[in-house]
């Protein structure tokens, strides 16, 4: 059985899925050192912790343990839910400024998203 706090928090996770996920400061982005490190700042900076992202993914919290520390990669459909669950639209970005600087074919959304946070 959960405790009341956990469920406090579950319930503060399923209520931040509904907002837009917010796009992070240029200056923040250009620190990002891997994945995995804008996975910890954005689970930092949503106020989670990686059990609940754990529970909210279905994942266990051992993987997203490895997952934050680079010993496992994120794969690409997980994305897109933990910038949902976390609020937090960093690992996005990071892997969209990745690819244009590797040359890779961006979307279009991706490069608008790229020049907003540049603005």
């Amino acid at each position: 059985m959960a405790t009341p706090g956990n469920r406090q928090h579950d319930l503060a996770l399923r209520f931040g899925m509904q907002c837009a996920p917010r796009n992070a400061p240029a200056s923040v982005l250009r620190q990002i050192t891997s994945d995995g490190h804008a996975l910890r700042v954005s689970i930092k900076a949503g106020r989670h912790k990686q059990c609940s992202l754990a529970a909210a993914l279905g994942k266990s919290v051992g993987y997203v343990s490895r997952m934050c520390s680079g010993a496992r990669p994120i794969p690409d459909k997980l994305v897109g839910p933990i910038t949902a669950i976390t609020g937090q639209n960093l690992l996005r970005q990071y892997r969209d400024l990745q690819r244009a600087l590797e040359g890779a074919p961006c979307s279009d959304e991706a490069l608008v998203a790229l020049m907003r946070v540049a603005a």
